[in-house]
């Protein structure tokens, strides 16, 4: 892959809404172009005779164990706490616009 440009970068900075310094942009761009040697690194290696690795652990069951359910509240329990209550829910205020 070729070079990112600086005005690539200020370009997906923007799309981001980030603003970044030139010193920023240059470091973004040493990033990328160590990352990219990296990945042709691993490009390189010979993974013909590699079984895939489904799971990283060798005990796939612990993974996939049942739930232990041992203490539940009410609802009454958990609304007794909270400020704002409308329907049996906790009302908190809104974070996304």
């Amino acid at each position: 892959m070729e070079k990112l440009s600086k005005d690539q970068i200020l370009g997906l900075a923007n799309e981001l809404h980030f603003t970044l310094s030139d010193q920023e942009i240059h470091e973004v761009m040493d990033e990328f172009d160590v990352l990219m040697e990296q990945l042709a690194m691993m490009e390189a290696l010979d993974t013909e005779n590699v079984k895939e690795l489904v799971y990283p652990l060798n005990n796939v069951v612990a993974i996939m164990r049942e739930d232990d359910v041992n203490h539940v509240l009410s609802v009454e329990d958990v609304l007794r706490n909270a400020s704002k209550k409308k329907d049996n829910f906790v009302v908190v205020p809104k974070v996304v616009g």
